[in-house]
């Protein structure tokens, strides 16, 4: 996952002992649909393409689903990362970064 986001340019990851990843744009400016747009593909819920189908030219199946998926997207990019940071969603994720912190460094302050 972290390569398809460094890839799309949302973080930036180094490696080695002084590495680690950050955020690579503002947190408001990550629009969740199009993260995961991103890392999903879009048009992948039916992939009609694979070998004959029975229905090919008589189905609406693909149409619906593919419209479904975009209103999905839609409906994620109404919000950002940042909104997302802000609620309480974000305090239990720096609770679990803080947690797991300790953890790898337990002779830490």
């Amino acid at each position: 996952m972290a390569r398809g986001l460094a890839g799309a340019g949302y973080i930036e990851a180094r490696q080695g002992r002084t590495g680690g990843v950050r955020l690579a744009r503002p947190p408001a400016e990550v629009r969740l649909g199009a993260v995961v747009a991103e890392l999903e593909g879009l048009g992948c819920l039916v992939e009609c393409g694979r070998g004959p189908c029975p229905l090919a030219g008589r189905c609406l199946l693909k149409t619906a689903l593919d419209a479904a998926e975009r209103g999905f997207i839609r409906e994620l990019d109404r919000f950002t990362l940042a909104d997302v940071l802000a609620g309480p969603t974000g305090a239990a994720l720096r609770e679990l970064i803080a947690r797991e912190a300790d953890r790898a460094d337990p002779g830490s302050p």
